[in-house]
Parts: C-alpha cells; structure tokens; sequence
C-alpha cells in the first residue's frame, strides 16, 4: 500500500477558535511554540495558520526526510509552512508517528522528496502520499505504539534526570567558583599565564600532504574530536607520522588542552599521545600551587568570558595573549582539590547517565526497526508479554 491510501491532507483555515500555536521539532516532534527557546524566521497571520487536532500528524516539508514529524495531541494551529495529515480510516496514529522516525522510512521520504540540492528538499503531500509502506493490522499497531511509546517515556525522564544534573553542576560551580563564593575562602587573583605556560598548537604545511599523517602514529586533535567527548579526549579521527609531529605541538596524557578557534573555550584532559593545531592551546609547566582538576574546571567555568572575547572572521577564535591575559582565582590548594573532587563526582555521575542514555537511544532505534517490519508479529507479542 501507499501512504495516500492511509493518511489525506487537512486543510483547515480561518477556524475562529482560541488555540495554541504548534510547532514541528526534528528531536520532541510536535510542541507547543512558545516552548522552544528560539526565534521564528518569521511570523505569519493568523488566519493562514493550519488547525490540527488530537490524532493528526504534523511534518515539515523541509525536513521530513530528517525525521521533522510528530503526534499531533493537542487542538491548536500550525503554520502552512506544515502539512497536516489526517487518517482516512480507523488508524492507530501513535504507531504511524513511531513508524515516520523509522530509518527505512526516512530514507524513502528523502528520495520522493523534490529539490535540486539536500537543503533544498521538500516533500509535499503528493509525494508523500505516493510513498509505499507496510500497514500492519490495527491490533498490532497498538500493541507496537504502546511498546515504542514505553521505551520513549523511559528516555524523557532520563532526559529529564541528565537535565537536573547539568543545572545541579551549574549550581555547584556558581557557589564554588563565582564571586559570591569568596567570602568564606582565601582567593588570589591573577591571570592565567602566571599559573601555566600558555602554548599554542602547530600544523605542517600543507596539511594536505599525506605524508604527515598515518595509520599508527600520536593522535592529531581536531576540534570535532574533542566536541564530541566528554571530559577526557581517548581518541582521534586521524593520526600523524613522525614526520608531522616533528612539525606540530605534542601533548601527553594527563596534558590539558583548549581549543581556541571555532568551539572557543573548551577544554579537555588527554589521555592519549596526540598532536595539536593552531586551533588548540596546551597549558603546561603548571604552578605546583594549582591543582590539576581545578584548573580543568576553572577554565570550563570561564569558557564563556573566553568565547566573548573571541575575534570574528570566518570563525570565532581568540589568541595564546588573550588566554594567558585571562583573570582568575585562586582558593587555597585544599580548596582547590575540595571544590575538584565536588565537581569531579557530579561529573562521573552525568557522564554514566549519558552512556545509559545513549544505550536507550540505540535499544529503541533497534527496536523501531524489528517493530516496524511487516514480520514483527512473533516479536510484537513476544515482548509485549
């Protein structure tokens, strides 16, 4: 069958009626709009607003072949940059939203969209009615919505938990790291190249010659490498030979970094043998009177004052001058281990909620996936059991 056979486009317009007005999210599906911290590109009148009810399913044309699709589950407006679909019969819309998130639908919605490039796509309902599907029997189709619909519930309130620790740790480093902090403690203040050597990274030239890199050498750091981890850099995209590590900067484990250009202010431990561009700086020959972790959380806190000082151009980037000129404080040493051991425990507690979190995440795309196939029946009842 085809999705027009299962689904018809609504039109509603100029419905005299006090609704909320509704918006299309690519991670929380459907939601009211006020609720997204985010301007509008732009407002459109009221009476060009689209209503949806309770069992509709709203996408973007621009991005369904991203996953931009969601349960309609409250009346309210949405913007004709939407479209709207209705069921023509007796559907279980829960399961039909859990099934649009599925990758092989996605990847059909992407190719009946239209455009000449990706940014451009678009499917409208035409096309979208012309894609094939699988329609499993009303019956199944519930008991598959309220298994997937399970698993999601289990994800929001681990969302939800991960939410509390990230304000939690906030908190922590507002009482402990900010102004209001240093009544009760003894603090210096100074600027960050008298407590470590400030030096920037290198990079051979030119950085496309395949001769500076390798399958085995030290790692080389880029900033998508470290945006993508955590506290603690355990690997790298590519590596460099001997050759280009003679003409960039090392770092070894347990050597603190921070990036400089794009990502401004993030800093991150290695644990590795890497190499670093110009868009990194490590701080080395560190002053016996700071503590090593401290030091890693006192440049997070600051990483904000950091970027703000960054110089525009093609991307955002700030100098060893301006990183070594920075003003910090300092607490006692056993404050100093005090306050990283705080923060250090709240952080081992985040990151293990993360991991089980991104576990979920990919139980439940296995999971959409085995559902969602026209032989999931002995499946469906296994586990709803």
């Amino acid at each position: 069958m085809q999705l027009g056979d299962v689904f018809a486009e609504v039109v509603d317009k100029k419905i005299e009626e006090r609704l909320p007005v509704l918006a299309v999210t690519l991670d929380r599906g459907v939601v009211r709009r006020d609720s997204l911290d985010r301007k509008m590109d732009r407002e459109v009148e009221q009476d060009a607003y689209l209503r949806a009810l309770p069992g509709d399913i709203a996408y973007n044309t621009m991005r369904m072949w991203q996953g931009g699709s969601g349960l309609v589950r409250e009346a309210g407006f949405i913007s004709p940059a939407y479209t709207i679909l209705r069921p023509k019969g007796e559907e279980c819309s829960e399961f039909w939203a859990h099934a649009f998130k599925a990758p092989e639908m996605i990847e059909s919605f992407r190719c009946f969209s239209q455009g000449v490039a990706k940014d451009r796509l678009r499917l409208y309902y035409d096309q979208f009615a012309a894609v094939p599907a699988l329609r499993p029997p009303l019956p199944e189709q519930r008991k598959i919505a309220a298994i997937l619909s399970s698993v999601d519930e289990t994800i929001e309130k681990a969302e939800a938990v991960l939410e509390r620790l990230h304000l939690a740790k906030l908190s922590m480093m507002c009482d402990m790291l900010s102004d209001f902090a240093r009544g009760s403690m003894t603090w210096r203040e100074m600027q960050l190249g008298h407590l470590a050597r400030i030096r920037r990274g290198a990079s051979p030239r030119p950085i496309s010659d395949p001769r500076w890199f390798s399958e085995q050498g030290p790692g080389w750091v880029r900033i998508s490498d470290v945006t993508r981890s955590r506290r603690v850099l355990l690997h790298t995209e590519q590596k460099l030979s001997q050759e280009g590590c003679a003409r960039s900067v090392s770092i070894r484990p347990g050597d603190i970094i921070m990036s400089i250009a794009a990502t401004v202010g993030k800093p991150i431990v290695s644990a590795i043998d890497a190499c670093i561009h110009d868009g990194f700086v490590l701080l080395d020959q560190i002053s016996p009177d700071v503590d090593r972790t401290f030091l890693f959380y006192l440049l997070q806190w600051k990483s904000k004052e950091l970027a703000s000082l960054g110089q525009t151009g093609t991307q955002k980037n700030i100098n060893t001058s301006i990183v070594a000129g920075l003003r910090v404080r300092l607490p006692t040493l056993q404050n100093q281990i005090r306050i990283a051991r705080a923060l250090s425990a709240i952080d081992d507690y985040t990151e293990l909620s993360e991991i089980e979190l991104e576990k979920l995440a990919a139980a439940q795309s296995a999971l959409r996936i085995t559902l969602i196939k026209g032989d999931s029946q002995v499946e469906v009842d296994a586990i709803a059991r």
